[in-house]
């Protein structure tokens, strides 16, 4: 499950990972995860959320889905994530990240989301159509 959270700017939350991440090292993402056994979609996003960003966020609806392949403790895994356009409930601004995965987090407009570096395609199509459709 990925967020993809909009603020009234419009600019879109990444995080950005840890240099010592074994995977995607120093890259910009969506805050994001697993759907752990007996939860629902919508409670995996929110508790993502939560735990990387200290924010909590309105689910608007879903916005995109993409795949890719990720090297773990137990191997090689192929993945399938689900993307949910969101926004800031009220009280919920100050962003509190998770230091054991991400050493940054920035809002980021459209204009800079273009010339960011370290961000996989899919994260960008996905935060410019967030930023961009109706």
């Amino acid at each position: 499950m990925g967020a993809v959270i909009i603020n009234d700017t419009p600019a879109v939350l990444l995080l950005q990972r840890r240099e010592d991440e074994k995977s995607f090292p120093g890259m910009w993402e969506l805050p994001s995860g697993k759907r752990n056994f007996g939860e629902t979609s919508i409670e995996a996003l929110h508790r993502e959320v939560k735990e990387e960003t200290g924010l909590q966020v309105e689910i608007i609806r879903p916005l995109s889905v993409f795949e890719y392949v990720v090297e773990t403790a137990d191997g090689i895994r192929d993945t399938t994530q689900i993307n949910f356009l969101c926004r800031l409930t009220p009280g919920s601004q100050k962003i509190k990240t998770n230091s054991k995965e991400h050493q940054a987090a920035k809002w980021f407009t459209v204009e800079e989301l273009h010339s960011l570096r370290n961000i996989s395609e899919e994260v960008r199509k996905a935060a410019l159509i967030a930023l961009t459709a109706p």
